[in-house]
């Protein structure tokens, strides 16, 4: 974000967004410096004009803050106008469902790692790949986003090792994972309850290397839960998304 008398401007996504009155909104953005904020936009339900698209999801924009009160401690967006259209993500229940569910996941995570724009990038390169892709890539995405953005937040979910013994699991062994370990736990140390077997092992390491014909459902259960104990509403997202691959 640049910092221009007073005002800050820069690229951000709307993540959730509430009603406030008759027009006004509150807004969750994911900005460009990697943070996520709520922040107000006055009037921005009714005019088009200094909102555009009325501060949609899955758009990417650029947006003007403005500060007021005493000492500039109130801040609202003042204008925000469109970047790029996310039109494609539209199209189809797949799609939609796994941009939900990166935006779910993004603002439980936003704010964990300071000054980094990793998140940023991370929900922009992934909305960009949904967009040009077609519906067969959904599931990819939202897999492969939760594990990089966990990586990114410090949350790793370890897969080639036992997290607590540090054991190695290669990869034509079938492990078990814990998500409250946030990774594989071997019978020495417990065990965990999701058990993946070495072939799914293999398809599930090719999707998160960016293979989307390697994808199976059974995978967003397995993210569902990974993700439960860091995201929980993206994990809630992830399981009612499921429904769009039976």
């Amino acid at each position: 974000m640049n910092a221009e008398g007073g005002a800050f401007a820069g690229r951000a996504y709307v993540l959730a967004r509430r009603e406030r009155g008759e027009s006004d909104l509150s807004v969750a953005l994911l900005l460009d410096d990697g943070s996520v904020r709520w922040t107000t936009a006055r009037a921005a339900a009714r005019s088009t004009r200094r909102f555009g698209a009325s501060l949609s999801a899955f758009t990417r924009y650029r947006v003007r803050f403005a500060r007021s009160g005493a000492g500039g401690r109130n801040e609202r967006i003042d204008e925000a106008t469109v970047d790029r259209a996310f039109a494609g993500v539209l199209t189809d229940l797949r799609r939609m469902g796994a941009a939900g569910v990166l935006s779910a996941v993004a603002r439980e995570l936003g704010g964990e790692v300071a000054d980094d724009d990793g998140l940023f990038v991370l929900y922009d390169s992934a909305l960009e790949r949904l967009d040009d892709g077609d519906a067969s890539v959904a599931g990819r995405e939202i897999v492969a986003f939760v594990v990089a953005t966990f990586s990114h937040a410090g949350h790793e979910i370890v897969r080639e090792r036992c997290v607590r013994c540090g054991r190695e699991a290669a990869l034509e062994r079938s492990v078990t994972f814990s998500s409250e370990a946030s990774g594989v736990l071997c019978a020495r140390c417990g065990g965990g309850p999701f058990v993946v077997r070495s072939a799914e092992r293999a398809a599930l390491e090719a999707v998160i290397d960016g293979d989307a014909s390697a994808f199976a459902p059974w995978m967003l259960r397995w993210t569902a839960y990974m993700a439960e104990p860091n995201a929980r509403r993206g994990a809630e997202c992830i399981t009612s998304a499921v429904a769009y691959w039976k």
